[in-house]
C-alpha cells in the first residue's frame, strides 16, 4: 500500500549525521586534557596510501575488514567494486557491472556485499554478493530512491524504502531464505531491524520537534508492542541492542542505550543541536551491542553556527571517551573492531582510534 511521508522530522533526522546517567557532558571528559590541540594531518605514516586517478574514481563506500576499505571506479564502461589494504597496499577487484553503482554495504558477519545498482532512474536493483563475487540473490524494486537496512543477524533478510517521484513510499521485506519480497505495513519510511523478527519505527507526535514514540511490529504477524514514551527525536538499533535520544532538557540531549542482556538503560548526555524546524543528532557507528561510536557537538546551538566544533566519541558502557575535536557534522565509516574510522564527508581521512591521530589514506593524482 502506498504511503505517504509529510513530516520532515523523519526524513532529515531518523535518516541523518539501573541507569549511568551524566549530569552534564564535562564530568564525563576528563580524557580531554590529553588530548593534543594540534591534531594534524600526518603526511609520513606506515599505512599505504592509495593513488586513485579523479577521472576514474566513483566513492568510498565502507570496510571490507580491519585493513581493507571498499570503493567504486569505472574501467572501460564497467563499475568495479575494489577493496585497498592500507597496511599491504593491495589492491583487488571483488565485483564489476554495467549498471551504475550507488552504494555497496558490508555486512556485519564480513561474509556479504549489497550492490546498489541502477540503470534507469525509476528501478533499482540490489545483488547480494559473496566475498568471492558471486551474486546469491537480485531484487528489483520500482523506486527513484532506495533506502537500505540489512538485518545485522540474519544477512539472509533485507528491508528497503521505495521512495517514488511524489515522495510516496512503499516499505518490503526481503527474506532470501524463502526468495520472498513482501510489503510492510508501517507508516515511518526508516524502520530499522530489532533482532531477527521485528523492526522498530516511529510514531510522530503533532510536531517534529516533540519527537515521536517508538513501536516494535512482528514483521510475520504485524503485532505491534510500543517500546517508548513520547519525544523520541532519533533511534537506531544493532542485532538485538537499541539506542534512543530523547529531545533536549535544558540543553542536552539524553542518550539511552539498551543492550540483549539488559533491562536497564546506560544513559549520558550531550549538547543539543537544532535546525531551525528539527533537532540534528548525529548517525552512530555500532561497532558491538554495547559499544558506539559517533560525533557530538561541544556546545548547544544552531547547527549553522557549529562548524568544527564537533568531536567524536568512543562511548562504551556509558563511558565516553574524545579521541578528536574540532571537526565538522559529517558521516562515520567504523572498521569492524573500530580500531580505525573515515571521518569527514568524503570519507578521505582516516582515524586511529587508538592513537587519535588522522591522515589522508588516499590520494588523488592529477
Amino acid at each position: 500500500m502506498k504511503q505517504y511521508a509529510s513530516i520532515c522530522f523523519l526524513l532529515c533526522v531518523l535518516l541523518a549525521g539501573c541507569s549511568k546517567t551524566t549530569d552534564n557532558l564535562d564530568e564525563k571528559l576528563t580524557e580531554d586534557e590529553k588530548i593534543e590541540q594540534d591534531k594534524e594531518i600526518i603526511n609520513e605514516v606506515a599505512e599505504q596510501r592509495l593513488q586513485a586517478d579523479p577521472s576514474v574514481f566513483h566513492f568510498i563506500a565502507d570496510w571490507l575488514t580491519d585493513t581493507e576499505i571498499l570503493y567504486v571506479e569505472k574501467n572501460e564502461g564497467k563499475y568495479e567494486v575494489k577493496s585497498f589494504n592500507i597496511e599491504s597496499g593491495q589492491r583487488k577487484v571483488i565485483f564489476e557491472d554495467d549498471a551504475f553503482v550507488i552504494n555497496v554495504w558490508v555486512h556485519p558477519s564480513q561474509e556479504y556485499l549489497l550492490i546498489h545498482t541502477s540503470d534507469q532512474y525509476d528501478a533499482a536493483i540490489v545483488k547480494m554478493l559473496s566475498l568471492d563475487g558471486r551474486v546469491l540473490h537480485e531484487i528489483e524494486i520500482a523506486s527513484t530512491e532506495l533506502e537500505v537496512q540489512w538485518n545485522s543477524i540474519d544477512p539472509q533478510k533485507i528491508l528497503f524504502t521505495a521512495f517514488h517521484e511524489d515522495w510516496s513510499f512503499d516499505i518490503f521485506a526481503f527474506d532470501g531464505h524463502l526468495e520472498d519480497l513482501k510489503i510492510v505495513n508501517v507508516e515511518d519510511p526508516f524502520p530499522k531491524w530489532f533482532g531477527e523478527k521485528h523492526i522498530v519505527a516511529a510514531k510522530l507526535n503533532d510536531h517534529p520537534l516533540d519527537g515521536a514514540r517508538v513501536e516494535r511490529v512482528h514483521v510475520e504477524t504485524g503485532e505491534r508492542e510500543m517500546l517508548s514514551e513520547n519525544h523520541i527525536v532519533y533511534m537506531d538499533t544493532f542485532k538485538d541492542s537499541i539506542l534512543f535520544v530523547e529531545a533536549p532538557v535544558d540543553g542536552f540531549y539524553t542518550y539511552k542505550l539498551q543492550s540483549a542482556n539488559r533491562t536497564d538503560f546506560t544513559e549520558w548526555k550531550m549538547p543539543a543541536v537544532s535546525n531551525y524546524s528539527e533537532w540534528v543528532v548525529p548517525e552512530i557507528e555500532w561497532i558491538n551491542e554495547t559499544t558506539v561510536v559517533l560525533t557530538g557537538s561541544e556546545k548547544e546551538g544552531q547547527l549553522d553556527d557549529l562548524a568544527g566544533q564537533y568531536s567524536l566519541y568512543l562511548i562504551t558502557e556509558g563511558q565516553l571517551q574524545k579521541k578528536l575535536h574540532d571537526l565538522d557534522n559529517a558521516p562515520l565509516k567504523c572498521s569492524p573492531s573500530g580500531n580505525k574510522c573515515l571521518i569527514d564527508h568524503t570519507s578521505e581521512e582516516l582515524v586511529d582510534m587508538e592513537t587519535s591521530k588522522r591522515y589522508r589514506w588516499i590520494e588523488f593524482t592529477k
